[in-house]
């Protein structure tokens, strides 16, 4: 009996070769005991720096990340404007990509510019140029016709509603996703489009968990300067368990 795991982005492996046979899991008692994500990615999962230790708080768990990485995220971030698109009633939706190619053509900029989605027509826009987003900033407001794009300046911790999971854009470097998810169990790789940060409605990470312990949907993020609880940032993690195909 084998398992075949649906993640593309684990070293490369596709669901026809990511395989592992039950019978190779078992180890003798002296040798360390092997994860099914180190089966599986074949590789032993290592990292320089120890993620943070999470602990309890009330019925959520808390993690506190590296506040060098943070200030790295907020350095990406430097160089940014927040969106709001509007249209009226019976106005067709845009797709990202033909509101990224809308834009295109009507911005007249001398470098690189990079469209984040974040979800109900929230759009952050990343400037390789600081004289780009200054003209874009003093303009303020694009007429897609149909259609305006109202732009504000970026500000951190940011959350367009308040009901909706949301994670910061602040936070979307590789090591801090890690550390929020080693609160739940062992991060293992992300994939593609969260990486490159093609858009920011949730990150896809994938982790070893241990079901056999209490499982938990929220996660509080403390870093340096934090009110205590008022000062956390609430990141509610959906686990998404799906469940493996098994092969006779």
């Amino acid at each position: 009996m084998a398992y075949a795991c649906q993640w593309p982005c684990v070293s490369g492996a596709t669901p026809s070769t990511a395989l592992v046979n039950s019978a190779t899991m078992v180890q003798p008692p002296s040798a360390p005991t092997m994860s099914f994500a180190v089966a599986l990615a074949g590789t032993t999962v290592t990292d320089n720096i120890p993620f943070p230790s999470p602990c309890n708080k009330g019925n959520a768990l808390s993690i506190k990340i590296c506040q060098d990485e943070y200030r790295k995220g907020l350095e990406d971030c430097r160089k940014a404007l927040r969106a709001c698109l509007t249209l009226n009633k019976g106005d067709k939706p845009y797709s990202a990509r033909d509101l990224n190619n809308k834009i295109g053509k009507i911005w007249k900029t001398t470098a690189a510019w990079k469209m984040v989605p974040l979800g109900k027509g929230s759009y952050d826009f990343h400037f390789d140029s600081t004289e780009d987003l200054k003209k874009i900033w003093v303009v303020g407001t694009v007429n897609l016709k149909p259609g305006l794009l109202r732009f504000s300046q970026w500000t951190k911790d940011f959350k367009f509603l308040a009901h909706l999971v949301e994670l910061p854009q602040e936070y979307w470097r590789e090591r801090t996703l890690k550390e929020i998810a080693s609160a739940v169990g062992t991060p293992i790789d992300i994939d593609g489009p969260t990486r490159s940060r093609t858009f920011g409605h949730y990150a896809h990470i994938l982790v070893d968990i241990d079901l056999s312990k209490k499982a938990y949907d929220e996660v509080l993020v403390e870093r340096d300067g934090f009110v205590e609880r008022d000062g956390f940032a609430i990141i509610v993690i959906p686990l998404d368990i799906t469940s493996l195909p098994v092969h006779g």
